[in-house]
């Protein structure tokens, strides 16, 4: 009889390797999370530092409230990067533990952390335009 991963006899053939791409997919999951988490720091800077890349072309002095509104929406994106990356841990950790205990059931609910900070900035920029 073929021993599994943890050393238990092994049932059925594929299990393993099944069991195995689970927690890959899962791996890959949690880089996706990282990634949007960087990609959110990084763009939340560029946005912070907009206000003097326009001083530089333009020569104009921006209106103050102008200056803060983009250095805020800049900052909040940096800000939104650590809770990206602490939503993809514990969604990580949860869906493990679910894949070892064969409990595992997709769920959507940590999806709306980036829809909402995604419709916040969009609303944040569009409201920038307008003024």
């Amino acid at each position: 009889m073929a021993r599994g991963v943890r050393g238990t006899p092994d049932t059925e053939p594929g299990r393993d390797d099944a069991r195995l791409r689970e927690h890959l997919a899962n791996e890959r999951t949690l880089l996706s999370w990282i990634r949007l988490s960087l990609a959110s720091a990084g763009f939340g800077f560029v946005v912070a530092r907009f206000g003097l890349f326009l001083q530089a072309t333009t020569g104009q002095q921006l209106p103050n409230v102008t200056a803060e509104y983009i250095e805020t929406v800049g900052l909040g994106l940096v800000l939104f990067a650590p809770v990206l990356v602490t939503v993809g841990a514990w969604r990580y950790f949860r869906t493990e533990r679910e894949i070892e205990r064969r409990t595992y059931s997709p769920r959507h609910g940590s999806i709306w952390v980036v829809i909402v900070g995604n419709v916040l900035l969009g609303l944040a920029l569009a409201l920038y335009l307008a003024l």
